[in-house]
């Protein structure tokens, strides 16, 4: 997301490849001089809000509380939905600059994962 957003190149992971000139955010708002900095993270800001509003306000915040309430609650019971929103959520929020930290929302979208694996697999262990 940061690349898309902010870099001019796409290098797809090693020195040895060559640089992939792209467009982005950043240089299509140079007319806007500083300001374009601010552009971006309220573009991020409104895409994150609006995404949350659509589908459930548990992706927001770190993660770790709802991991919590899960396993305290709930029986370790995540809903799947949860990995795949998290994971949009915390790329555009970071990507476009804001400050989140990405241990939080690894957790979470770890642990609905394996919330939804464990619901295939033989809880009685034997």
């Amino acid at each position: 997301m940061q690349q898309v957003l902010y870099w001019s190149n796409l290098n797809p992971g090693s020195v040895t490849f060559k640089l992939y000139p792209v467009q982005n955010l950043y240089s299509l708002l140079e007319p806007f001089g500083v300001f374009r900095l601010l552009i971006i993270l309220v573009i991020g800001g409104f895409i994150v809000g609006s995404f949350i509003s659509l589908t459930t306000k548990k992706v927001s915040g770190h993660g770790v509380p709802e991991i919590l309430e899960a396993i305290l609650t709930k029986g370790g019971y995540i809903n799947p939905k949860i990995a795949l929103y998290k994971t949009i959520v915390s790329g555009v929020t970071i990507g476009s600059g804001f400050s989140l930290g990405r241990e939080g929302p690894i957790a979470q979208i770890g642990s609905a994962t394996e919330s939804y694996v464990g619901q295939f697999t033989n809880k009685t262990g034997g």
